[in-house]
């Protein structure tokens, strides 16, 4: 990914700066006993290992493409010293501090051939069958660069230099919260974009659905699929779910030119163009069964049910009104052109007139605590719900 403007990381486990690295080949060292770690995930592929390249002698890293044969090494000393990575002969890969003692090894003595960075950032070790025995489970961080640094750790580190994967925690890392994307920079699968307060993320998952979840599940959905799915704004201003092959899956309709998407503090995910307005909103464009305070339902807005048979409709008429199969079930009586449904934090909802009189309230019960959301049952009941999930207000 490239590099977004983001929060700090906030784990500590893993230190930032990395020590300039020597690729070498010389003689393997003895194989002695490590720890070791198995990863959870052999994504990799036949056809990406047979794409991989050995780098010459001398190099400062171990990036996308290249792989490590038997009896080459990672070190963090630009002479061949300090702390090593090694491909050993026997089939483990081992890492050395500077004085020869073993801190990690990959467990695959007897069995690895080669060590093989992927173009799609995953650190897998392959049988001689091209069987992957192990990996990091990055196959979603392209762009990575792997480093053996001075004190001892091996690092994957992203393309926008925050860590993926280290030896000293044996696991994945989470890359710093971003809430932001601007013009091409891509939110790829495994991927999220989480709100400033931390309550909501805007997943683009495996199965290519972009998904937003807040405290109590899923808000909302794209309902797009595809292996390699990308969440994007293209250089000409249109923001788009892009496939594989290139092809769009799903885009906002926008009027106008975006120029970022945003995943805001109440889980609505907005566009908005270089004047910071508001192009498209998921609350408008992505309806579903619940909003978040703060939040606004416009002239034609609507929440729908789970089950598709309810929706509360915000009508151009200035009436608020809950349909079910048969028709129109509840309504707030209201009129007024330009209204609107606020729903503040301290959870009050209100119909405000496009005069800005308020002409509808409702209020919570007292002793709630935010967040508040509103949900749209499937049994057609419009529930106000408090943080701790207890009902504050309802229409029935």
């Amino acid at each position: 990914m490239t590099s977004h403007t983001s929060r700090p990381l906030a784990s500590g486990l893993v230190a930032l700066a990395a020590a300039g690295a020597l690729l070498c080949t010389a003689t393997p060292a003895l194989a002695q006993s490590a720890h070791s770690t198995v990863s959870s995930s052999t994504s990799a592929t036949t056809s990406v290992a047979a794409a991989a390249t050995v780098r010459g002698e001398v190099s400062d890293e171990l990036v996308a493409g290249e792989q490590l044969l038997a009896g080459q090494y990672i070190a963090s000393d630009g002479s061949g010293g300090g702390s090593t990575f090694r491909m050993q002969d026997d089939g483990n890969a081992v890492v050395y501090d500077e004085v020869g003692h073993p801190l990690f090894s990959t467990g695959t003595s007897g069995r690895g051939n080669r060590l093989v960075l992927q173009e799609d950032g995953n650190v897998v070790i392959y049988s001689s069958a091209d069987r992957p025995l192990w990996s990091t489970g990055t196959d979603n961080e392209p762009g990575s660069h792997l480093v053996v640094q001075r004190d001892s750790n091996l690092v994957l580190y992203r393309e926008d230099d925050t860590p993926a994967w280290a030896s000293s925690v044996g696991r994945t890392l989470p890359e710093p919260p971003f809430d932001t994307l601007n013009v091409d920079e891509p939110l790829l699968r495994g991927h999220q974009l989480t709100s400033e307060n931390g309550l909501f993320r805007a997943v683009m998952q495996r199965d290519g659905n972009l998904v937003g979840y807040g405290p109590d599940g899923v808000v909302w959905n794209t309902g797009t699929r595809g292996e390699a799915n990308e969440l994007l704004v293209s250089e000409d201003g249109y923001a788009v779910i892009v496939g594989a092959d290139g092809g769009i899956k799903w885009a906002a309709d926008t009027e106008g030119a975006a120029s970022s998407i945003l995943l805001d503090d109440n889980g609505v995910l907005s566009i908005s163009d270089e004047d910071y307005d508001v192009l498209w909103t998921s609350q408008s464009g992505l309806p579903g069964s619940s909003m978040y305070a703060p939040n606004t339902l416009a002239v034609d807005d609507h929440l729908r049910s789970d089950d598709g048979r309810y929706r509360a409709v915000m009508q151009a008429d200035g009436n608020f009104v809950v349909y079910g199969p048969t028709g129109a079930d509840w309504w707030t009586g209201t009129s007024g052109v330009d209204s609107s449904f606020e729903f503040s934090e301290d959870g009050t909802a209100r119909i405000v007139a496009g005069d800005g009189s308020v002409v509808w309230t409702a209020t919570p019960a007292a002793g709630g605590t935010a967040p508040y959301r509103f949900v749209l049952q499937s049994d057609g009941n419009l529930v106000e719900y408090d943080s701790e999930d207890r009902p504050v207000w309802s229409l029935r």
